[in-house]
Formats: structure tokens, C-alpha cells, sequence
């Protein structure tokens, strides 16, 4: 059996890089894969970091990050683990380490008190095979730049912000809407993910705390993943101003599925389409005793790894 190890040394994580880089970056990209999760694959971030085989050249590797699932009044309901980068070296691809990788995190997550663990894939039917299951609910909405600039009278002005202080990042924390469940995240910890690379805030000047984050590493360059505003125009407003920060004619927004009707009728109006989706995939033990809130729960972009 493969032994599973944490890359604690600056060798064991450069080789756990360049095996997660071949793998999930094979087309290259600008900036290492660790700038990009600076929190799990960071140089303070090894706990998080799990790999089987040689620690001088890993079989496999997937991070494992404990999370707080919390409600609309912010008590903490649920400890859950989140699942990303989960790779293969090629010369072991089809050898069965993932499916063991993934038992040995199942197993850790218990004995640590998480009751269920949540990733993003396309490879639905692989993750499947594991005990995965679609979870939770998001709402894509399809904007075009041209259209909004012919049609949006707003006079609100958003603004790039490159280092907002922490009494700043609270502020926009608290300018999301309320959903049902989320994960808790501290200002110190949103202050970390904004340094991913290809990622841009722009915050409104108005009065009313509003931002819009697009962007993040070699993802959802066209996205807007992650907001908060007070009303739908204000939303809007930020929508367009991320569009033309980046050039971009086309942009997507993802919200909760949660949303207000006063909210749908209000991006429905600038909106060109909107479709629903599932927001990830979810496993929970055969013995779970809570409640399955994983499907009324909604998690940030900049959250997911």
C-alpha cells in the first residue's frame, strides 16, 4: 500500500507541483499552480496537502481543507472538508491511486469531524464511482457588454482595489445576500485568495459597500464568481464595470439559486439567458445522522478549490 504523506519540505512541494502542473495545467500557464490556491498549496499550507507514493516523486495528490458550513445568522452548522486538485503523475495514471487517495481522505475527514466533503469537477460520472453526488444550486446569467452600455442608465462607478484593509474586506463580506448555508470565511483568509493571480475586485465608490470579483488564475477569466451589492442595479452596474475593465463583450455572473424574486426580475431585465446548474459535487457517509444541507447551501467562487 502507498504511503501517504503531507509535502512539508520546499523539495517535496516543488515535485508535488510539477506532477499537479503536467496534470491539470498541461497547456502551461503564466504563474506557478501554487500562486493560484495560496492557501492549500502555500508554503504554510502543507496540512492541507495530501499525497501517496515517494515523496520525491508523488503518485497522487488532492488538498483537503477544513471548512465551517454556516447559516444566514452565522452560527456554524456543519464541519465539511473541500476537495480540489486531485491529480495523477502520468507514469501511475490508471493504477488505482485516486480511488485510494480518496478513501484515505474520506477516513482522515472523519477522524477530524467533517461530515461531508464538497468538490468542483466536470468528471461527474468518475466521482460517482467514489460516492459523489450533484449538490447545491447555482444560476448562470449571460450578459453582453455592448447591450448593457445601450440599455443601463445607472450612474453608479465601480473601481479596481489592489489592497483593501481588513475593516474593508468585513465590509464587503457583509454586502453579500443572505443564503441558507455558506462557508465561513475571515477577512485575514479572504485577504490571502484575493493575491491569486488574473483575479480582479472592483468595489463600488458609492456609499453602500458593493463589489464584484472576476477572474482567478487560469479560471473564470469571463466569470463573475463572487459579489455583493445591495440591489439588483447596483449588481448590474458591477457587472458591466468588470466587463470593461477586462474588454470583455460576453460575461457571466453566478448567483445563488436562493435569490429573491424582487432580485430574478431585476437581472432578468439586462440578462440575455440564465440557466441553472448543479454548484458541485457533495459525499456524505452511509452513517450521516444531520440534516443533507449541502443541497440548500451556495459557495462562493473564490471559495472553491
Amino acid at each position: 500500500m502507498l504511503k501517504m504523506f503531507h509535502p512539508v519540505t520546499a523539495s517535496q512541494r516543488l515535485q508535488r507541483d510539477v506532477m499537479l502542473t503536467a496534470a491539470l495545467r498541461p497547456d502551461g500557464s503564466l504563474f506557478p499552480i501554487a500562486a493560484e490556491y495560496p492557501i492549500v498549496l502555500g508554503t504554510t499550507g502543507s496540512q492541507y496537502s495530501f499525497c501517496i507514493g515517494d515523496p520525491d516523486a508523488p503518485s497522487a495528490h488532492a488538498n483537503l481543507w477544513p471548512r465551517d458550513l454556516i447559516s444566514q445568522t452565522h452560527h456554524t452548522v456543519l464541519r465539511v472538508g473541500l476537495i480540489g486538485n486531485v491529480a495523477s503523475s502520468a507514469e501511475q495514471r490508471g493504477k488505482g491511486n485516486v480511488r485510494a487517495l480518496m478513501n484515505e481522505l474520506k477516513a482522515v475527514a472523519l477522524s477530524q469531524g467533517m461530515e461531508a466533503l464538497i468538490l468542483w469537477s466536470d468528471l461527474i460520472e468518475f466521482y460517482q464511482k467514489f460516492g459523489f453526488q450533484s449538490c447545491g444550486r447555482e444560476l448562470r446569467w449571460h450578459f453582453n457588454r455592448g447591450q448593457l452600455l445601450r440599455n443601463i442608465k445607472s450612474t453608479l462607478h465601480f473601481q479596481s482595489v489592489s489592497a483593501p484593509s481588513l475593516n474593508d474586506l468585513e465590509r464587503l463580506l457583509n454586502a453579500r445576500p443572505p443564503v441558507p448555508y455558506t462557508l465561513k470565511r475571515s477577512p485575514e483568509e479572504f485577504a490571502q485568495l484575493l493575491k491569486i493571480p488574473q483575479l480582479s475586485l472592483l468595489a463600488s465608490t458609492d456609499k453602500k459597500p458593493a463589489y464584484v470579483i472576476v477572474g482567478k488564475g487560469c479560471d473564470m477569466s469571463c466569470v463573475v464568481h463572487e459579489w455583493g451589492a445591495p440591489d439588483p442595479e447596483t449588481l448590474i452596474a458591477g457587472v458591466l464595470a468588470a466587463a470593461t475593465a477586462h474588454d470583455l463583450e460576453d460575461i457571466l455572473l453566478l448567483t445563488p439559486a436562493s435569490l429573491s424574486k424582487n432580485w430574478m426580475d431585476g437581472l432578468k431585465s439586462a440578462a440575455i439567458t440564465v440557466s441553472e446548474h448543479p454548484m458541485a459535487l457533495g459525499w456524505r457517509p452511509e452513517s450521516a445522522t444531520t440534516p443533507d444541507l449541502l443541497t440548500a447551501s451556495f459557495i462562493w467562487g473564490l471559495d472553491s478549490i
